[in-house]
C-alpha cells in the first residue's frame, strides 16, 4: 500500500489532512469509517486510527513522533452574527505532578508534545455524531515567540505551585494563555499525589485558553501567519542562566491587523530582564503616573478632555502604548479590564457588572463552558483611580487580579442556582446581594421593556451577575495597603490621629497594642491615604482633647482584620464594619512634643481618623 503521507515531515501530514477540508469523515470515505469509540475526544481517536492509520503511541510523544507534531481536533460554534469561534479550551495532556517538578519548561512535558500542532477545527452542532462534524480550518500551529514568552510564564506559576506543595491551589485564573484545567469526572475521582503535600490534588491537564483558541481561528480565517524566528524561540527556551540572551527580538509584526488588534510587547528587548514577566511589564508601566488626575495624564499623551466613560480604557491604552482598539495580549489571554473608582471617602461607587445572562444558552451549559466561568476563571487588570476634592480623580494604582478557588466555587454555587431557576421559570427569585460575600444576580436592562427570551418561549426582565461591591472593595483595599508598604517614598514620618471612645477602649488599646480603624461604607470610616497606610506614630485624642502618650507604630505596617477577629481578640464593643484597617503599636516615643491646636479637631467629639504629617504638628 502506498504511504498516505510522510511520517516525518509536518508539511506532508498537515497536505493530507487538509483533504477533509470542508468536508465531513463520513463524506470524505464514502461512509467507510464508523463511529467506533464514544465519550469526549472520540473524534480525535477515530482521526488517528482511521483517517490517519497509525497505532495510539505512548502519551509522552507526540501523535505523529517522527514528525514531532500532535494532533488536536477541536470544535468551533457559530455566534448569532455568523462568526465562528472555539467552542472550549483546547485541553492538551494530563500533569504528572509527581514527575513535572522535576522539569524545566524546555524539558517540560507540556513542551515536549505540544510545540509543534496539527490543529483540525471542526463546526460543532447539537445533536449531531462526531464522524459527521465538518472541518472548516486544518493548519500547523508553531508559538510564535511572543506568545511562547508568556505561555513560559504561565508554565511557571503553575510550576512553582507545584514545588511549593500547593497543587491543590492551581486554578485556571492563575494564568495568561496557558492553564491547568481539571481533568476527571469527579473531584473524588480526579485526587492526585503531589511531591511535596500529603495534601492530594485534583488532577489537571495543560490547556490553551478559549480566547487564545479564539486568536488563532480568527488569524487562520485572515490568512494571516504568525512570525516565526527559530532564534527568537531558542532565546524564550533558554534558562537565561547568564543573563539576557545575546541575540535581540526583532520587532513581533504578525498580528492581527484585520480586528484592529495591537500588543503591548512590539519588542522582546521592551523586558527589562530575562526574570520580568509580562504582568510585571504591564504593571510598572503605570508607576510613573501614580498620583497624577486623569487630566494631568490626558494632556500628558495629548489626548482630548471627554466626560464619556471611555475615557479611563483611553488613559489605560495610552499609558500602555495602545493606539488601536484592542490590545493584542489581553485579548488572547482574554483579561478583563475594570476600571475601579473610588469617590472622596475612599468609598467604591458601584458594584461590578457582566454580561447579560443569554436565558436559552445557559440552560444547555455547564458551568465550565459557561460565559460566566470563562471570564471569572481568567484574569482581571483593575486600574483604581480615587476622587480628590474638586472632583478629579487621581491614579491610585494598577494591578492583575486572579478570583480564589474558594470564590470560584461560590460563583459556581450562584450559577448553578441560576441555571435551574430559569429551567423552571423563575426569573423573580434570583441570588440576592446578601446570601453571598462574592457575587449576586440583578436586573441589567436599559429599562421595563428591555426584554429577552426566556427558553419557555415567554418574554422575561434582562438579568446579569454581579460582583459584590464590597468584595471588590475589600480586593482593592488590600492591594493598596501592600502597595503602600512596598512603596519608598518619604511619607514615613506622619502621624496617623485616632480617636478613643471610652476608658475601657483605651485600656484594650494600650494591653493589646493594636488601633484599629473602620474601612469599606461603614459609619464614620476613613478615606484611605498613603499617608495614612504609612504612619509612623499614633496619637490619640478623646472628648477633643488629645491623649498625652505618642506611640511608634510597627514598620511593616497595618494589617487588615474582619471582625470576627477583632471580637476574638476581645474589643470592647461591637463591630460595626465588615473590614478594619488594623496597626500593631510598638511602643512609646517622648522624641518631640505636639502643638494640639495644630490636631485640627477643634474640641470636637469624633472625626474620622486621618494623618498629619509630624512637621505640622511640631
Amino acid at each position: 500500500m502506498e504511504e498516505l503521507y510522510d511520517k516525518t515531515s509536518p508539511e506532508s501530514i498537515e497536505r493530507y489532512a487538509k483533504k477533509l477540508l470542508n468536508t465531513s469523515l463520513r463524506e470524505y470515505t464514502h461512509g467507510a469509517i464508523t463511529q467506533r469509540f464514544h465519550g469526549k475526544g472520540n473524534l480525535g481517536q477515530v482521526l488517528e486510527e482511521q483517517f490517519f492509520h497509525y497505532n495510539v503511541n505512548s502519551k509522552s510523544e507526540p501523535d505523529f513522533a517522527e514528525a514531532g507534531v500532535e494532533l488536536k481536533s477541536t470544535p468551533m460554534k457559530t455566534r448569532k452574527d455568523g462568526s465562528w469561534v472555539a467552542k472550549e479550551r483546547l485541553v492538551l495532556n494530563i500533569i504528572n505532578y509527581m514527575e513535572e517538578w522535576k522539569k524545566s519548561f524546555k524539558t517540560s512535558s507540556f513542551w515536549h508534545k505540544n510545540k509543534h500542532l496539527l490543529l483540525m477545527f471542526y463546526l460543532w452542532q447539537s445533536g449531531q455524531i462526531s464522524i459527521d462534524y465538518i472541518f472548516k480550518i486544518i493548519r500547523l500551529w508553531r508559538f510564535p515567540a511572543n506568545d511562547l514568552k508568556i505561555i513560559k510564564d504561565d508554565w511557571n506559576v503553575i510550576h512553582k505551585k507545584i514545588l511549593q506543595g500547593k497543587a491543590e491551589d492551581i486554578s485556571e485564573s492563575d494564568t495568561f494563555y496557558l492553564a491547568a484545567c481539571p481533568k476527571g469526572a469527579t473531584k473524588e475521582e480526579s485526587q492526585r499525589k503531589q511531591p511535596f503535600s500529603n495534601k492530594k490534588a485534583m488532577q489537571r491537564a495543560y490547556s490553551l485558553k478559549t480566547k487564545y483558541m479564539n486568536s488563532i481561528i480568527a488569524m487562520s480565517l485572515a490568512g494571516i501567519e504568525p512570525r516565526i524566528n527559530q532564534i527568537e524561540i531558542d532565546w524564550i527556551l533558554d534558562e537565561w542562566q547568564d543573563g539576557m540572551a545575546k541575540e535581540p527580538f526583532e520587532v513581533y509584526m504578525a498580528r492581527k491587523t484585520a480586528n484592529n488588534y495591537e500588543p503591548i510587547i512590539k519588542d522582546i528587548n521592551q523586558y527589562s530582564s530575562s526574570e520580568e514577566t509580562f504582568a510585571d511589564y504591564v504593571e510598572e508601566q503605570f508607576v510613573p503616573y501614580y498620583g497624577m488626575t486623569d487630566t494631568e495624564i490626558a494632556n500628558k499623551f495629548g489626548l482630548k478632555e471627554t466626560k464619556a466613560k471611555s475615557k479611563f480604557w483611553l488613559l489605560t491604552k495610552a499609558i500602555l502604548g495602545i493606539k488601536k482598539d484592542k490590545i493584542e495580549e489581553f485579548e488572547k489571554a482574554g483579561i478583563t479590564v475594570k476600571t475601579i473608582r473610588l469617590n472622596k471617602n475612599s468609598k467604591l461607587k458601584e458594584n461590578m457588572s457582566f454580561p447579560t445572562i443569554r436565558y436559552k444558552e445557559i440552560v444547555n451549559e455547564d458551568w465550565e463552558d459557561s460565559d460566566f466561568y470563562n471570564t471569572l476563571s481568567n484574569k482581571f487588570f483593575f486600574v483604581v483611580y480615587q476622587q480628590t476634592t474638586d472632583g478629579s480623580y487621581r491614579l491610585r494604582s494598577a494591578f492583575f487580579w486572579n478570583m480564589p478557588n474558594k470564590d470560584l466555587e461560590e460563583a459556581q454555587r450562584l450559577w448553578l442556582d441560576t441555571k435551574i431557576k430559569i429551567q423552571s421559570g423563575d426569573f423573580t427569585h434570583f441570588g440576592k446581594i446578601k446570601e453571598s460575600n462574592v457575587c449576586h444576580v440583578r436586573p441589567h436592562g436599559q429599562n421595563s421593556r428591555d426584554l429577552m427570551e426566556a427558553p419557555d418561549g415567554s418574554m422575561q426582565k434582562k438579568y446579569c451577575f454581579w460582583l459584590n461591591r464590597s468584595y471588590i472593595y475589600n480586593i482593592v483595599t488590600r492591594h493598596l495597603v501592600n502597595q503602600s508598604k512596598a512603596e519608598t517614598i518619604d511619607l514615613m514620618q506622619t502621624a496617623l490621629v485616632g480617636y478613643v471612645a471610652s476608658d475601657k477602649h483605651l485600656s484594650w488599646i494600650q494591653s493589646k497594642h493594636i488601633y484599629n480603624i473602620r474601612t469599606g461604607e461603614a459609619r464614620g470610616a476613613a478615606q484611605l491615604t498613603t499617608e495614612m497606610i504609612c504612619a509612623k506614630y499614633l496619637i490619640l485624642y478623646r472628648s477633643g482633647k488629645a491623649l498625652p502618650h505618642i506611640y511608634v507604630l510597627d514598620e511593616e505596617g497595618p494589617t487588615i482584620w474582619d471582625k470576627d477577629k477583632l471580637i476574638s481578640n476581645g474589643y470592647p464593643a461591637t463591630p460595626t464594619a465588615s473590614q478594619y484597617l488594623v496597626y500593631h503599636i510598638k511602643g512609646e516615643t517622648t522624641d518631640f512634643k505636639i502643638d494640639e491646636s495644630k490636631l485640627g479637631i477643634g474640641g470636637t467629639r469624633f472625626v474620622a481618623p486621618f494623618a498629619k504629617s509630624i512637621k505640622e504638628l511640631i
